[in-house]
């Protein structure tokens, strides 16, 4: 007859080799991830790993998004969309299921405007003036800052964050930051007039700012405003599109036959053009983040060394490692 005991000692043991390997797949997953572009089809958003072209995961936004809107990921993997009615409302991308309730104090963002996320996770999009404002994503509380009520940006175009914690926003033809505290402008004005009203803009890893102009995607180095590399995507990226950076640092855009990306070094086209035919001429785009530092392969090693310590521990001994 088994005892009480050595039965609860066992399930014991079946719940820990069952958390921990669940910990490290989902540490896999969150890899995974991070190579998924998601792109607006309708009023949702669906995702595309970058490396085959594949769709992966869920439908997101349950047809709730605004078609010409923004789609942005916060610092937890959650991705963020505009309504119609100029609310933002989160979704999480792996499972589909909602996060939050609708955010911007009753329809203040402009539902063709832009969101984005500063690096302690609010929540920043444009009103219909061109104004910048930024709420809790959770609680709804507005977040205080200098920059006023005038319009500083276009309420049409792209905003995002330096490294730094700047906004940076879409001016006629060029790029402005701002800090959000002083509101001072930081940093030269970029662009040289060539920026596209209405189009996009993103930072690199490198903290070079790349804009959509008539000749394709152009960076600039945001503190001497030189202009970085050569022009991306000449002659095939959308005017009024979106670019994306994905974390190994290649830009996406934009393109009649789907997104394109290309490396912003060499200027050479990498993977395949994903979503071809389906993203909206003026789809916003947003690949999700990396949420682990841990590098794929080490995660493997992870897991498979996981694996083998349960088999040790379950036969008694410790494997070699």
């Amino acid at each position: 007859m088994v005892s009480t005991n050595s039965h609860s000692k066992h399930k014991n043991k079946m719940n820990k080799n069952f958390f921990l390997v669940f910990t490290i797949s989902t540490l896999l997953s969150f890899n995974a991830q991070a190579d998924t572009l998601y792109g607006l089809i309708g009023g949702s958003a669906y995702g595309y790993n970058s490396i085959t072209g594949a769709q992966v995961g869920s439908v997101i936004g349950d047809n709730q998004f605004s078609v010409s809107g923004n789609i942005a990921f916060d610092n937890k993997g959650n991705l963020w969309g505009l309504t119609s009615g100029g609310s933002a409302i989160g979704f999480n991308p792996i499972t589909g299921i909602q996060v939050s309730s609708a955010l911007g104090i009753y329809g203040q963002f402009a539902p063709y405007g832009s969101i984005t996320f500063d690096n302690k996770g609010n929540l920043w999009g444009l009103d219909s003036g061109g104004s910048a404002v930024g709420v809790n994503p959770f609680t709804g509380a507005q977040v205080k800052s200098a920059l006023g009520v005038s319009g500083l940006f276009q309420s049409v175009g792209s905003i995002t964050f330096d490294s730094k914690g700047n906004l940076w926003g879409l001016t006629p033809g060029n790029a402005v930051g701002y800090n959000l505290m002083t509101g001072a402008q930081e940093g030269s004005i970029l662009g040289n007039g060539q920026f596209i009203s209405g189009g996009s803009i993103a930072f690199d890893n490198k903290g070079d700012l790349w804009g959509l102009t008539p000749f394709g995607a152009i960076g600039y180095n945001s503190i001497t405003g030189e202009q970085v590399g050569s022009a991306l995507g000449s002659g095939q990226f959308i005017s009024g599109g979106s670019i994306a950076f994905d974390n190994k640092g290649d830009l996406w855009g934009l393109t009649p036959f789907g997104v394109i990306g290309y490396n912003s070094i060499t200027g050479e086209q990498v993977g395949s053009a994903l979503g071809s035919g389906q993203f909206r001429s003026n789809s916003s785009l947003a690949f999700a983040p990396n949420l682990t530092a841990v590098p794929l392969p080490a995660a493997l090693w992870l897991f498979v060394s996981g694996i083998a310590l349960i088999i040790g521990k379950n036969n008694k001994y410790k494997p070699k490692l």
